[in-house]
Parts: structure tokens; sequence; C-alpha cells
């Protein structure tokens, strides 16, 4: 997870990332395939995880904004 969060921080500062993007588009970006899986578990709401994203629509995120 911390390696994944680190590209995906990497591409936001470049500007490659939008402000609200799908699991296709990060995973076209990332070049993998389990991005989905990745933002349902790390998305606000889901307990069991860190809370990573926020989900803004159906299948729409963003990066939660750190305080």
């Amino acid at each position: 997870m911390r390696e994944a969060m680190k590209r995906i921080h990497a591409l936001d500062a470049a500007g490659k990332l939008p402000p609200t993007f799908t699991a296709a588009l990060l995973n076209k970006l990332l070049g993998v395939h389990w991005a989905g899986k990745f933002l349902l578990n790390h998305c606000e709401g889901n307990l069991r995880n860190t809370a990573l994203f926020e989900r803004v629509a159906r299948g729409v995120y963003r990066l939660k904004k750190t305080k």
C-alpha cells in the first residue's frame, strides 16, 4: 500500500492525476489492474482500513484532504 500511495501522490504532484478519477484511469496511470479494489478498501466509510480516498459519486474518487 505504501508504494502505491507514493506513486499516486507523485502522479498528483506532477499534475497527471485529475482532481476526481476512476479506477480505470488509476489502473492506466499506474499500469496495474487492482485499483478498483484498492480504492474500495481505502475509501472513507470503510472501517476496515485507513481512509485515503473520498467517494465523490459511484465509481468516482478523489484523494482525501489531509489536515
